[in-house]
């Protein structure tokens, strides 16, 4: 029986670590949260992405332009750890949403709520990041420059944000300001 043990063949099974669980509750450890922020970061490059296309379509190019700016910088923001970031870019994709159900009484879709979970799940990766570098810098995996993946997503957020996040958190309350504006102005002139 002592090689059982030492093997670990005996006792209860290990519970294995899922998809799920990775993307939406990861551990408390600085890997996990490192690889939250590089999916941080491409959830809001998507979100941006989207969010331009709808507006080119609708014919409000400016706008599509303005919010593609604004969720590629948070994505930056989010990649460096930024709790305040996370929290604003998820506070930006909820106004979205909420303009949808109240202004034109459509219920939020599969893919609403999953980038919501996501972008939450943002928050608590660069809390777990942020905590991690602050009390042990060694434990964040160093970051990879070999591919052109490895320059958008590990090199380019860590000289961009330093320099950018000030213009960021601008650009984010005017478009928080524009958007609560532009949901109050439908609610009182509503298209017929």
């Amino acid at each position: 029986m002592p090689c059982m043990e030492t093997l670990g063949l005996s006792g209860p099974p290990q519970p294995r670590d899922s998809l799920f669980r990775r993307l939406f509750w990861p551990s408390d450890n600085a890997g996990d949260a490192d690889i939250l922020g590089q999916q941080g970061f491409w959830v809001c490059l998507i979100v941006g992405m989207l969010s331009c296309l709808i507006a080119i379509f609708q014919g409000h190019w400016i706008a599509g332009i303005f919010v593609l700016v604004v969720f590629t910088l948070g994505g930056i923001g989010v990649r460096e750890h930024d709790v305040l970031a996370a929290i604003s870019v998820t506070l930006l994709s909820a106004t979205q949403i909420f303009a949808a159900i109240v202004v034109l009484h459509r219920p939020p879709g599969i893919l609403d709520l999953f980038i919501i979970l996501l972008l939450l799940a943002n928050i608590r990766g660069c809390r777990i990041a942020a905590k991690w570098s602050r009390l042990a810098p060694e434990t964040i995996p160093e970051r990879m420059n070999e591919t052109w993946r490895d320059k958008l997503v590990d090199q380019m957020p860590a000289r961009v944000w330093p320099k950018a996040k000030y213009a960021y958190y601008i650009l984010f309350f005017i478009d928080l300001l524009l958007s609560l504006a532009g949901i109050g102005a439908m609610l009182h002139h509503p298209h017929p």
